[in-house]
């Protein structure tokens, strides 16, 4: 009985101070009592160079140039783009846009075209969706103004927003035109 009590004892204290009950109170096999003097031993062997003691592995170092916690950061350009005069029922030539990332790894890029008139500005050749950009990475985006013809046509000034966004951050550039007849 005296056993148990002690045993459930050493339990709690080691659960209390947030370690873990030995194997024996556990149900496995006793902790061995010699574990601290081989430890020890070790240590004087290795000061005496006679014996490496074994060291826990160390967590892998990022590559050089990047830090996990450093988060991208994007921009584009150019910032804004006006695409001109253009025929109502035509498309513009496709004008180029250079997304660049000046911090840590992005995640997988997005674009989206916003604003009242974003349907009239279509992104073609798109080399950046679901793609992550490394540090100092570039990808290229091209937008075409196409005012629509007939039977609503798309006449006068025509303005939108590209945005492309990473998860955690985003660059957008301003877009504008003019339909005409």
């Amino acid at each position: 009985m005296r056993r148990w009590t002690v045993l459930a004892i050493v339990v709690l204290l080691a659960v209390a101070v947030g370690g873990a009950p030995p194997a024996s109170a556990a149900g496995g096999a006793p902790v061995p009592q010699n574990a601290k003097k081989k430890k020890k031993k070790c240590k004087k062997a290795a000061a005496a160079k006679k014996k490496k003691c074994r060291k826990a592995k160390q967590p892998a170092k990022p590559p050089a140039g990047t830090t996990p916690s450093t988060p991208a950061n994007l921009s584009i350009n150019p910032a804004s783009k006006n695409f001109g005069m253009v025929t109502v029922g035509m498309a513009s030539a496709p004008q180029t846009f250079v997304v660049t990332n000046s911090g840590g790894q992005s995640g997988l890029l997005t674009f989206t075209t916003s604003g009242t008139d974003a349907a009239e500005f279509k992104v073609s050749n798109d080399l950046c969706s679901g793609r992550a950009l490394a540090t100092g990475g570039t990808c290229t985006l091209d937008v075409k103004f196409m005012p629509p013809g007939p039977p609503v046509p798309g006449l006068g000034p025509k303005s939108g927003v590209l945005t492309v966004e990473a998860p955690g951050t985003s660059t957008a550039a301003t877009l504008t035109g003019f339909g005409s007849p």
